[in-house]
């Protein structure tokens, strides 16, 4: 008997750490998605009655040309972010898996844009960007032609990615920089050994053995392109033309301008669907293969 009050009583204080965490999941995630889903199907406005509507409003979204652009934009900032963080946050992180005097200190330069504020960041970029900006002012001084970064429709969207790779760069050297951690030593001497120079080693043993790291991080900075707002808000509002408009600023516009939150919840939700197929390939591939791997 006093094994099975000591197995309850463990129980209890294990249930009661998790309450907090499940209440917060509960109020500030599942709920507000379970009134997503509802008012998607409801002409919802906060003067009238709402009144439902089925999947009227998702067969519009579907042929309605701004948000089919916001769409595509939004693929394409994913397709121009994801292999430029990727690239770049591997180069960072061979860079800083050194034991040479201050790396640590380059190690803390380069993570300092993921904990900046996107205000700041986006405020800043956006004067660096500018006609008269540092950008063209160097560009001016190798004797080249400024560039109307935000201005110009086939440069707006790339700029605004080059900004979203700069700010999240850091964090995923830091998985990186995990992964190159766990390689053994004993690999790198004996290619070494074997004469293999400094380029050979990164084909041939960095990258194999990173490769899990690589799927993750693709899959997070996917995630993380389909979700970009702050960026498009400070920088450029959706302009020039709609050339920056994405799907979670389509949503705000629509919801918070116009005041159709019915037809920003139906948009709000296919962003959702989109994210949560990506989700789960995450946890497929990460969980999946680290159990197999295990086994």
């Amino acid at each position: 008997m006093s094994e099975r009050r000591k197995r309850l009583s463990e129980t209890l204080k294990a249930y009661a750490f998790l309450a907090p965490s499940a209440l917060f999941w509960l109020v500030f995630f599942f709920i507000p998605v379970i009134w997503l889903i509802q008012y998607s199907f409801y002409d919802f406005q906060f003067t009238t009655a709402s009144k439902f509507i089925g999947t009227g409003y998702y067969a519009r979204l579907f042929r309605d040309g701004v948000f089919q652009r916001a769409l595509l934009n939004t693929f394409k900032y994913a397709i121009i972010q994801v292999p430029s963080v990727v690239l770049i946050s591997f180069i960072l992180a061979n860079l800083i898996n050194q034991t040479v005097r201050g790396i640590t200190l380059f190690r803390l330069i380069y993570y300092i844009p993921v904990v900046t504020s996107m205000v700041i960041v986006g405020t800043t970029w956006r004067w660096m960007y500018q006609t008269d900006g540092l950008l063209n002012a160097m560009l001016k001084s190798m004797g080249l032609s400024g560039v109307a970064w935000l201005t110009n429709p086939r440069a707006a969207l790339p700029s605004v990615a080059g900004v979203g790779v700069w700010k999240s760069a850091g964090y995923f050297m830091m998985l990186y920089f995990a992964g190159l951690q766990s390689i053994p030593n004993e690999l790198f001497e004996a290619a070494v050994i074997d004469g293999a120079n400094w380029f050979q080693r990164i084909i041939h043993i960095t990258i194999p053995q990173v490769k899990r790291f690589t799927v993750m991080i693709v899959l997070l900075a996917f995630i993380e392109a389909l979700q970009v707002f702050s960026t498009v808000m400070v920088m450029t509002e959706g302009g020039p033309g709609g050339a920056t408009d994405v799907v979670s600023f389509f949503v705000y516009r629509q919801a918070f301008q116009f005041l159709k939150f019915g037809y920003a919840n139906a948009a709000a939700m296919i962003l959702l669907v989109v994210t949560a197929l990506a989700s789960v390939v995450y946890f497929y591939v990460v969980l999946g293969r680290g159990q197999s791997e295990d086994l």
